[in-house]
């Protein structure tokens, strides 16, 4: 269950959940993604771009069991129908644990993901690295470091995360969401405090122009792996609305949406 793009009966998954609480979304990620050829290896299993999601939420229950499996998969750069495969990489969570598998070169690659967070180009283990350069910021306020002769002072709250990037670079969302998502204080047992943590990066209408328009997020979704719960808003209705996964279905069921 998740948010796709049905093409000719297949569903295209953006993001999704299965009946075991195991999720998996597949982010944009340009100039590092270079898929395999189909291999004629014994015991390699070949996918597709479009078919790695949804094999591996119909197939395994737990982000152990994907790690075990990833060493026998080959992510191929098959095409759907003539259409040119998706940039992909990925981020696979259960209530325990979170990783990010990654294509480039032709293999796949594993991260242990410690900061809960993923966003889009370059490669996980350089977006891990960059952190270093923020390691100064803090929820507290600031101590005068800068020279102690001077009389600085703290004219405001929040200036201890003066530096934390502001922009809509990937880099920069990665660095924003973390030090939100790491630092927000739970006070009950809800969705809303991981809607606060995204609506930190969310891009509105004009602030960000690329080659076909400009970017914005279309759709912010959540998962409640407890109650098998799929909730979501959009750029142009905030109201969160929510689908129950229903373990009885057989069919591809579809309830469009409008951004």
């Amino acid at each position: 269950m998740g948010m796709a793009t049905v093409y000719k009966g297949i569903p295209l998954f953006y993001d999704g959940v299965n009946e075991k609480g195991l999720c998996m979304a597949g982010l944009n990620f340009p100039g590092f993604t270079k898929y395999a050829k189909p291999s004629k290896e014994s015991g390699v299993i070949n996918l597709a771009q479009y078919q790695f999601l949804p094999y591996i939420l119909g197939n395994f229950s737990s982000v152990c069991e994907v790690k075990d499996a990833i060493k026998n998969i080959n992510l191929t750069d098959t095409p759907l129908d003539g259409l040119t495969p998706s940039p992909l990489h990925y981020m696979v969570s259960d209530r325990f644990l979170d990783i990010v598998i990654e294509c480039v070169d032709g293999k796949i690659k594993v991260y242990d993901n410690p900061v809960g967070v993923m966003t889009n180009s370059p490669t996980f283990d350089m977006q891990l690295f960059n952190l270093n350069n923020f390691m100064s910021l803090s929820t507290a306020q600031p101590q005068n470091n800068f020279a102690k002769d001077l009389p600085l002072k703290t004219y405001c709250f929040g200036m201890g995360a003066m530096g934390l990037p502001g922009d809509y670079s990937s880099q920069s969302r990665f660095v924003r969401a973390t030090f939100v998502r790491n630092n927000y204080v739970v006070e009950e047992k809800s969705l809303l405090p991981l809607y606060h943590v995204l609506d930190s990066v969310f891009v509105p209408k004009g602030c960000c122009l690329s080659k076909s328009g400009y970017e914005i997020t279309m759709y912010t979704s959540c998962v409640d792996v407890d109650n098998l719960l799929y909730t979501y808003k959009t750029y142009n209705n905030p109201q969160i609305r929510t689908v129950k996964f229903e373990k009885d279905i057989h069919d591809i069921l579809t309830f469009p949406v409008t951004i």
